[in-house]
């Protein structure tokens, strides 16, 4: 299978075949802990999110969560600067008229950033110098094993949310994981959302964190809030802003994902 893999690879046609009908039905067959994955995030999502029309992917890597989100919303806005990525989500959504790719970073601002890549395709690439650092100095304590940048670094444009907010509407859920950068998107928003969910690293991002409950706060006073681990809800309800900062002060987990609703 390798010696196969590496063939396509050299033809330029992996991913063609990889996300192609006869690509789907190996998967099925031959790793099913695939379609287990994809079954546990559609009711991870399906376990605060009502039907929606349309849903922001930032971040989205290979498009392994904007396949899911076929399942939940009309359509889909794909995310992601890393050009090993937008080539696969480009081919891996061709025919699928609910997603729409954008090969860009989103961030505070219009125009050009610099991405630091860990490697082509890595879900650690970034485009904020912080979390390059963080990842490299911490060797292999979280991760385990060292995290080593390649030094490469490539220019890639960039947008705001309310950028794409201005092209394709005002969406019903937005999930954001850029590797540190997260704070950043969300500045780019001046429009309530009635869901998002965002990625902290703690301790390292807790500020961070914070800043961004403030600023959802501040376009929807009555947003809650919730967090999840693993894809699973870890909290009974949502709570008021208040106390979900106090818990998240205190929390060990190292990593997690914040959900909002307003």
């Amino acid at each position: 299978m390798n010696i196969l893999k590496t063939i396509l690879q050299k033809a330029g046609i992996l991913n063609r075949v990889k996300y192609s009908f006869a690509g789907r039905i190996y998967f099925a067959i031959f790793k099913p802990g695939r379609q287990k994955q994809f079954a546990h995030e559609l009711a991870f999502y399906r376990s605060f999110l009502p039907p929606c029309t349309l849903i922001f992917d930032i971040g989205a890597n290979d498009g392994h969560k904007t396949i899911v989100f076929c399942e939940l919303a009309d359509k889909v806005v794909a995310c992601d600067p890393d050009p090993f990525n937008s080539d696969i989500l480009k081919t891996r959504f061709r025919n699928n008229k609910q997603v729409r790719i954008e090969a860009l970073a989103v961030t505070d601002h219009i125009g050009k950033s610099e991405l630091y890549i860990e490697k082509p395709g890595s879900a650690l690439n970034s485009i904020n110098p912080k979390w390059k650092t963080i990842l490299e100095e911490e060797n292999n304590n979280r991760w385990n094993e060292p995290v080593k940048f390649t030094g490469k670094v490539i220019t890639v444009p960039v947008t705001t949310l309310d950028n794409l907010i201005s092209k394709y509407g005002i969406p019903d859920y937005i999930k954001i994981d850029v590797e540190g950068n997260e704070k950043n998107v969300l500045k780019g928003l001046t429009h309530p959302v009635r869901y998002i969910s965002y990625e902290v690293l703690l301790p390292e991002f807790l500020s961070d964190a914070i800043e961004s409950m403030e600023h959802i706060c501040s376009l929807n006073p009555c947003t809650v809030f919730n967090y999840a681990v693993e894809e699973k809800l870890m909290l009974p309800e949502f709570l008021a802003p208040d106390d979900f900062k106090a818990l998240l002060k205190n929390m060990s987990i190292p990593h997690l994902e914040i959900i909002t609703r307003s």
